[in-house]
């Protein structure tokens, strides 16, 4: 098994089973199989497109692997940025996550449309 290499604060989002009843909403699956999918340089697009806030709240559900996909796709600047909205996260109502995931969501279909990203789900 490949060993995580994460900075701190970052082990447990990525340590997070690809199974389970995390999901907050069917979405949030989709969510993640389209960051898995991307392409390194497609996630630091849609990154560059999002708040940061949305992402830090995002990873209260987002799962091991599109978490590592995230973390490895991204500058150490970038990384330490959302790890830190996160850590400073008040406790995040169902309601927050799920606005988070529906403007994600919106804005990987948009880039996709405009052809700036690929999403290529199996």
């Amino acid at each position: 098994m490949e060993e995580l290499r994460v900075e701190s604060g970052w082990e447990e989002i990525c340590e997070r089973s690809d199974c389970g009843d995390l999901y907050v909403s069917d979405s949030d699956r989709l969510i993640d199989s389209c960051m898995v999918s991307m392409s390194d340089a497609d996630m630091q697009k849609l990154v560059e497109e999002l708040d940061k806030k949305d992402i830090a709240v995002y990873l209260k559900v987002m799962k091991g692997t599109a978490a590592k996909k995230l973390h490895d796709s991204l500058t150490k600047h970038k990384r330490d940025e959302i790890i830190e909205n996160y850590k400073h996260l008040d406790p995040v109502r169902m309601v927050d996550i799920e606005r988070s995931s529906e403007v994600i969501l919106k804005k990987i279909q948009k880039l996709e449309d405009e052809g700036e990203i690929h999403i290529d789900l199996v």
